[in-house]
């Protein structure tokens, strides 16, 4: 991850994991984890709110484990690489 201060976000259980889980956006998914130019594990990416920030936009966002265990959702357009990440599976949910 290149950028920092970072949200991961995330759902409760119920509707709103659902809802975020199926479309990932800063309205769907509240913010559980910060993180800053670090290594993250990547579990999967799917299209989501498309985000813009210096110069870059995506659509693609990654469900990840942040370094304080944290699972969550970040927009790709903060991970090194390109807008939908060659090395990543699409999520299969």
């Amino acid at each position: 991850m290149w950028a920092t201060g970072v949200n991961v976000r995330n759902a409760a259980s119920g509707a709103p994991f659902e809802q975020c889980k199926t479309f990932p956006s800063r309205q769907n998914c509240q913010v559980v984890a910060t993180v800053s130019q670090t290594t993250v594990t990547a579990y999967c990416q799917k299209r989501g709110e498309l985000i813009s920030d210096s110069g870059y936009s995506s659509r693609w966002w990654t469900y990840l484990e942040s370094p304080s265990r944290h699972w969550g959702w970040v927009n790709n357009v903060y991970i090194t690489g390109d807008e939908h990440l060659a090395h990543v599976s699409d999520c299969p949910f």
